[in-house]
């Protein structure tokens, strides 16, 4: 049976390859280390696409890699996550690269600079679409639209009523990308944030 580190490890930096064809069929495959992307994870059959999605979340801040001190000293960081994004953009282009939120919070890099170092990584890498984490909020709305600046990528929350904020330009319920003629749809559904931030940091 898989743990649950063991499918974070499989999926925050990578990793669901789908291959659409005109019957609409979805072929899921398994999910792979990151060190694993040698070779083409599905090979499409004449008529499909091949259409490979990257996914990670709750990076926390984690611009370098992890230090010597830590049970996973060396790995993770911004430079090998990019290293990784651009050899499977490379393999297939029509690559989608989300994230399902908490960038925020847990290094000097988020306490001295509010999310504009994430932000600008997160683009330079190239990502989509981000949606909204708990910890995303932990400088109160406002500084996250401040943050939000540095971010050419889209934000997408479904569940968040972003009214009346100063986030409400930038936070969409869906948005929809065209990967070699296929049509994909994202929307992000985020946890409660009642009872997790206090009330100041989630007001607009």
């Amino acid at each position: 049976m898989i743990t649950r580190r063991k499918f974070i490890t499989a999926s925050a930096a990578c990793t669901t390859g789908l291959a659409l064809g005109s019957s609409t069929a979805l072929q899921l495959a398994r999910a792979r280390s990151v060190d694993s992307f040698a070779a083409p994870l599905l090979e499409p059959k004449p008529g499909e696409k091949l259409i490979t999605i990257l996914h990670t979340n709750d990076t926390h801040s984690q611009i370098d890699p992890l230090p010597a001190n830590d049970r996973n000293a060396g790995k993770g960081g911004v430079a090998r996550r990019a290293t990784l994004v651009k050899r499977v953009r490379k393999e297939n282009r029509n690559t989608l690269l989300i994230d399902a939120g908490d960038a925020f919070q847990g290094t000097p890099y988020f306490n001295l600079y509010r999310g504009e170092v994430e932000f600008k990584a997160m683009t330079a890498i190239g990502y989509d679409a981000m949606t909204l984490g708990n910890h995303d909020f932990d400088n109160g709305v406002d500084a996250l639209a401040s943050a939000m600046k540095f971010a050419s990528f889209d934000f997408v929350s479904t569940n968040y009523d972003v009214r009346g904020t100063k986030i409400e330009s930038r936070v969409k319920p869906y948005v929809v990308r065209n990967l070699g003629g296929v049509r994909v749809g994202l929307f992000g559904l985020g946890i409660k944030l009642e009872g997790l931030n206090p009330p100041d940091s989630i007001r607009g």
